[in-house]
Protein backbone atom coordinates (compact mmCIF):
# COMPACT_ATOMS: atom_id res chain seq x y z
CA UNK A 1 0.00 0.00 0.00
CA UNK A 2 1.29 2.87 -1.30
CA UNK A 3 0.28 6.25 -1.56
CA UNK A 4 1.57 9.74 -1.62
CA UNK A 5 -1.35 11.39 -0.48
CA UNK A 6 -2.43 11.91 2.96
CA UNK A 7 -5.43 10.10 4.85
CA UNK A 8 -7.04 12.06 7.80
CA UNK A 9 -7.18 9.52 10.35
CA UNK A 10 -8.61 9.60 13.55
CA UNK A 11 -6.30 9.46 16.82
CA UNK A 12 -8.11 6.26 18.18
CA UNK A 13 -6.69 4.76 15.59
CA UNK A 14 -3.02 5.30 15.69
CA UNK A 15 -0.78 3.17 17.95
CA UNK A 16 2.99 3.22 18.98
CA UNK A 17 4.61 1.45 16.72
CA UNK A 18 6.97 -1.35 17.88
CA UNK A 19 10.09 -0.35 15.61
CA UNK A 20 9.97 3.53 16.52
CA UNK A 21 13.07 4.22 15.43
CA UNK A 22 13.75 7.08 17.94
CA UNK A 23 14.89 6.02 21.26
CA UNK A 24 14.55 9.61 22.98
CA UNK A 25 11.89 10.15 25.85
CA UNK A 26 9.00 10.73 23.60
CA UNK A 27 7.28 11.92 26.70
CA UNK A 28 9.32 15.23 27.03
CA UNK A 29 8.34 18.63 26.30
CA UNK A 30 4.66 17.43 26.00
CA UNK A 31 2.93 19.90 28.14
CA UNK A 32 4.75 22.43 25.19
CA UNK A 33 3.90 20.62 22.07
CA UNK A 34 -0.52 20.37 23.34
CA UNK A 35 0.01 23.83 24.06
CA UNK A 36 1.32 24.29 20.29
CA UNK A 37 -1.16 22.12 18.56
CA UNK A 38 -3.89 24.14 20.47
CA UNK A 39 -2.32 27.55 19.70
CA UNK A 40 -1.56 26.15 16.15
CA UNK A 41 -3.15 23.08 14.92
CA UNK A 42 -0.83 20.24 13.87
CA UNK A 43 1.85 21.53 11.53
CA UNK A 44 3.65 18.14 10.51
CA UNK A 45 1.65 14.99 9.61
CA UNK A 46 3.08 11.53 11.05
CA UNK A 47 4.09 8.83 9.53
CA UNK A 48 2.35 5.34 9.55
CA UNK A 49 1.42 1.79 8.43
CA UNK A 50 -1.95 -0.17 8.86
CA UNK A 51 -1.64 -3.40 11.36
CA UNK A 52 -3.91 -5.72 11.03
CA UNK A 53 -6.45 -4.58 13.20
CA UNK A 54 -8.03 -1.52 11.63
CA UNK A 55 -5.38 0.60 13.45
CA UNK A 56 -2.56 2.62 12.47
CA UNK A 57 1.01 2.11 13.88
CA UNK A 58 2.63 5.71 14.01
CA UNK A 59 6.89 5.24 13.48
CA UNK A 60 6.99 9.32 12.68
CA UNK A 61 5.32 11.62 15.18
CA UNK A 62 5.26 9.73 17.89
CA UNK A 63 5.36 12.20 20.65
CA UNK A 64 2.60 14.24 18.47
CA UNK A 65 0.79 11.38 18.68
CA UNK A 66 0.96 10.94 22.86
CA UNK A 67 0.11 14.72 22.63
CA UNK A 68 -2.99 14.68 20.63
CA UNK A 69 -4.19 11.54 22.81
CA UNK A 70 -3.89 13.55 25.74
CA UNK A 71 -5.65 16.58 24.61
CA UNK A 72 -8.62 14.15 23.85
CA UNK A 73 -8.26 12.70 27.49
CA UNK A 74 -8.57 16.23 28.59
CA UNK A 75 -11.55 17.31 26.50
CA UNK A 76 -9.88 20.21 24.45
CA UNK A 77 -9.83 17.89 20.91
CA UNK A 78 -12.68 15.89 19.73
CA UNK A 79 -12.85 12.37 20.51
CA UNK A 80 -13.40 11.81 16.55
CA UNK A 81 -10.47 14.20 15.91
CA UNK A 82 -8.43 13.25 12.83
CA UNK A 83 -4.97 14.12 11.89
CA UNK A 84 -3.16 14.08 8.54
CA UNK A 85 -1.11 11.02 8.02
CA UNK A 86 1.34 9.44 5.33
CA UNK A 87 0.59 6.08 5.33
CA UNK A 88 3.10 3.87 3.61
CA UNK A 89 3.90 0.06 3.77
CA UNK A 90 5.44 -1.15 6.81
CA UNK A 91 9.22 -1.18 5.50
CA UNK A 92 8.66 2.11 3.43
CA UNK A 93 7.61 3.85 6.38
CA UNK A 94 9.99 2.68 8.87
CA UNK A 95 12.51 3.90 5.99
CA UNK A 96 11.39 6.96 5.69
CA UNK A 97 11.14 8.06 9.70
CA UNK A 98 14.82 6.42 9.47
CA UNK A 99 15.51 9.06 6.78
CA UNK A 100 14.12 11.94 9.07
CA UNK A 101 16.08 11.19 12.02
CA UNK A 102 19.67 10.81 10.29
CA UNK A 103 19.03 13.57 7.53
CA UNK A 104 18.18 16.60 10.25
CA UNK A 105 19.05 19.33 7.65
CA UNK A 106 16.83 17.73 4.96
CA UNK A 107 14.80 16.67 7.14
CA UNK A 108 14.31 20.52 8.55
CA UNK A 109 13.89 21.84 4.91
CA UNK A 110 10.89 18.68 4.08
CA UNK A 111 9.03 20.10 6.96
CA UNK A 112 9.02 24.07 5.96
CA UNK A 113 7.76 22.76 2.38
CA UNK A 114 5.46 20.67 4.49
CA UNK A 115 4.18 23.26 6.15
CA UNK A 116 4.26 25.81 2.98
CA UNK A 117 2.96 23.87 0.66
CA UNK A 118 -0.02 24.75 0.22
CA UNK A 119 0.80 28.22 -0.94
CA UNK A 120 3.21 26.92 -3.01
CA UNK A 121 0.63 24.73 -4.43
CA UNK A 122 -1.58 28.34 -5.09
CA UNK A 123 1.07 29.65 -6.50
CA UNK A 124 2.23 27.63 -8.78
CA UNK A 125 -1.52 27.37 -10.13
CA UNK A 126 -1.72 31.29 -10.19
CA UNK A 127 1.69 30.91 -12.29
CA UNK A 128 0.15 27.97 -15.15
CA UNK A 129 -3.22 29.89 -15.15
CA UNK A 130 -0.82 32.74 -16.59
CA UNK A 131 1.27 31.21 -18.47
CA UNK A 132 -1.92 29.81 -19.84
CA UNK A 133 -3.04 32.84 -21.36
CA UNK A 134 0.67 34.07 -22.23
CA UNK A 135 0.61 34.73 -26.34
CA UNK A 136 4.50 32.90 -26.56
CA UNK A 137 3.87 33.33 -30.38
CA UNK A 138 4.02 37.07 -30.36
CA UNK A 139 7.34 37.01 -28.30
CA UNK A 140 9.21 34.91 -31.11
CA UNK A 141 8.55 36.34 -33.72
CA UNK A 142 9.49 39.62 -31.89
CA UNK A 143 12.59 38.02 -30.97
CA UNK A 144 13.17 36.71 -35.22
CA UNK A 145 12.43 40.10 -36.20
CA UNK A 146 15.00 41.86 -34.10
CA UNK A 147 17.87 39.30 -34.08
CA UNK A 148 17.17 39.94 -38.44
CA UNK A 149 17.11 43.52 -37.27
CA UNK A 150 20.18 42.98 -35.88
CA UNK A 151 22.04 41.12 -38.36
CA UNK A 152 21.20 43.35 -41.21
CA UNK A 153 22.64 46.40 -39.31
CA UNK A 154 25.75 44.39 -38.78
CA UNK A 155 26.91 43.15 -42.15
CA UNK A 156 25.20 46.25 -44.22
CA UNK A 157 27.89 49.30 -44.02
CA UNK A 158 26.88 52.39 -41.82
CA UNK A 159 25.94 55.21 -43.69
CA UNK A 160 24.59 58.43 -41.65
CA UNK A 161 22.06 59.19 -44.20
CA UNK A 162 20.69 55.42 -44.26
CA UNK A 163 17.65 56.40 -42.10
CA UNK A 164 18.34 52.63 -40.07
CA UNK A 165 17.86 53.77 -36.63
CA UNK A 166 21.53 54.04 -34.83
CA UNK A 167 22.37 51.46 -32.82
CA UNK A 168 25.11 52.89 -31.37
CA UNK A 169 22.14 54.40 -28.94
CA UNK A 170 22.39 50.63 -27.48
CA UNK A 171 25.55 49.88 -26.27
CA UNK A 172 27.32 46.55 -26.73
CA UNK A 173 24.98 46.34 -29.67
CA UNK A 174 25.79 46.83 -33.07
Amino acid sequence: MTTEALQMIPVSRLVQAPENVRKTNTGAGIEELKASILAEGLLQNLIAYPTDKEKFAVVGGERRRKALAALIKEKKLAKAHAVPCLVRDREEAIALSQWQLNNPTAFFFEKMLNVHSANYLAWSQHLSDFLQNVDFSAAVQFSKLASALLRYRRETPARPDDGFMNLQMFPGVG
